[in-house]
């Protein structure tokens, strides 16, 4: 039984004296704190982080959470770059 957790990614936080002038000096990164993000197969059998239309979503991968996968599943996240993220429980 092969089980995906999707990626998670460092959160942001709204600060005031960030790096730049415009809004981006109000965001900086939280040390050690990260989310979990979605992954989406579409329709057409392409894997990201897009969700783009829910009627063109096959599949969605919740961040934080532990799927069981199917053999197209498998393929289909290991070519698109998601292997490292697929274990065997």
């Amino acid at each position: 039984m092969a089980v995906f957790r999707p990626p998670l990614k460092p959160t942001t936080q709204i600060v005031e004296g960030g790096p730049d002038n415009g809004f981006m000096k109000y965001v900086k990164a939280q040390n050690g704190i990260q989310r979990g993000t979605n992954v989406f197969i579409h329709n057409d059998n392409s894997v990201d982080e897009n969700q783009g239309l829910w009627s063109n979503v096959k599949v969605c991968f919740y961040g934080g959470h532990a799927t069981v996968l199917t053999g197209d599943q498998i393929t289909l996240l290991t070519n698109a770059g998601y292997g490292a993220y697929i274990t065997a429980n």
